[in-house]
């Protein structure tokens, strides 16, 4: 850098051994906490089924909403 030499070992080759199963499970536990932190902060839950007659309301981006009836699950 700036015409003065390396006096570190950066170019140079590492010897690493990885564990890949040991990875896949880092991987998973981490993304297992991102969802955890995301359903917290904005409080996303699963909703329960909708039954046969049950009224909803149905509401698309473009539109205010209105209500329908649930025909079938």
């Amino acid at each position: 850098m700036f015409g003065r030499p390396l006096r570190t070992p950066l170019g140079k080759p590492l010897d690493v051994h990885v564990d890949y199963k040991e990875f896949e499970r880092v991987c998973i536990e981490q993304k297992e906490r991102q969802i955890e932190r995301w359903n917290k902060k904005f409080n996303a839950k699963y909703l329960p089924e909708l039954s046969k007659g049950q009224i909803v309301w149905v509401k698309a981006p473009t539109d205010r909403g209105f209500k329908a009836v649930v025909v079938e699950s």
